[in-house]
């Protein structure tokens, strides 16, 4: 796996932002869902202390992704930014678990190159009265139109 598009990110010392947005656009208003999404990690990044010229920086790219590809207009948005600068404006094929952002140390890269890890096919074993084999994939993508907040209300209900 190539992660070179993560030398930028390393290239400055930190402390980092990292902040992971789910910028889909198939619901109603989304400009504001994702204004109202970005206020929330905004809020959360300033009581971590990053302070105002960051976060500036960040809210002048947050929503950006207007172009990006997803299926049915479901995806997600990754910034990284250091020093007053942004470092990362990443596009995501799929929108994140749940939006976070993180001031720290080191930047949070790991929901980014998740979403870029290859698919490899496996086969698994399973011992039983026949000895069959049955052949496994990684766990697929989320379906189309299904947000964070779908798989979360999903999950409850099992």
């Amino acid at each position: 796996m190539r992660l070179s598009f993560l030398e930028p990110v390393y290239a400055e010392p930190g402390p980092y932002v990292s902040v992971y947005l789910d910028t889909s656009r198939n619901i109603e208003h989304p400009e504001r869902a994702i204004a109202l999404r970005w206020q929330r990690l905004r809020e959360s990044l300033s009581r971590q202390g990053a302070d105002r010229r960051l976060l500036n920086v960040l809210e002048e790219v947050v929503g950006t992704d207007t172009e990006v590809p997803g299926v049915h207009g479901v995806h997600g948005q990754t910034l990284f930014a250091a020093h007053g600068m942004l470092v990362l404006n990443g596009e995501l094929p799929w929108p994140p678990e749940h939006d976070s952002a993180r001031y720290s140390t080191l930047p949070d890269a790991m929901p980014l190159i998740t979403q870029h890890v290859p698919e490899i096919p496996y086969m698994a074993a399973s011992q039983g009265r026949g000895g069959d084999l049955a052949p496994h994939r990684p766990p697929a993508r989320p379906a189309a139109g299904r947000t964070g907040a779908a798989r979360r209300r999903r999950r409850r209900r099992r």
